[in-house]
């Protein structure tokens, strides 16, 4: 059995096959809703009093969980939910 961090790959391997629901974040929902009402990620970032890292870093873990993107790039440079990120 190999660490990784601080799990071990049995660790791992069990998270992964948690339910959905037990391993998405109110914080991911909340970077992913602020980005959907105001465009960018700077924008979100303001109304969260977050940095555009940390609003970015949450969009991709809740991107890697749900093995899809939630958001794309609309006209003008806006960022707009994809359909998994409306659902």
């Amino acid at each position: 059995m190999r660490t990784i961090g601080k799990f071990t790959n049995s660790d791992v391997d069990e998270r992964k096959t948690l339910p959905l629901n037990s391993r998405i974040t109110l914080r991911q929902l909340r970077a992913l809703k602020a980005v959907a009402e105001h465009g960018t990620i700077a924008a979100a970032a303001d109304t969260l009093g977050l940095t555009g890292p940390a609003i970015h870093s949450q969009l991709k873990n809740l991107e890697e969980i749900l093995e899809t993107p939630v958001l794309e790039t609309a006209a003008g440079g806006r960022r707009a939910p994809t359909a998994a990120g409306e659902a």
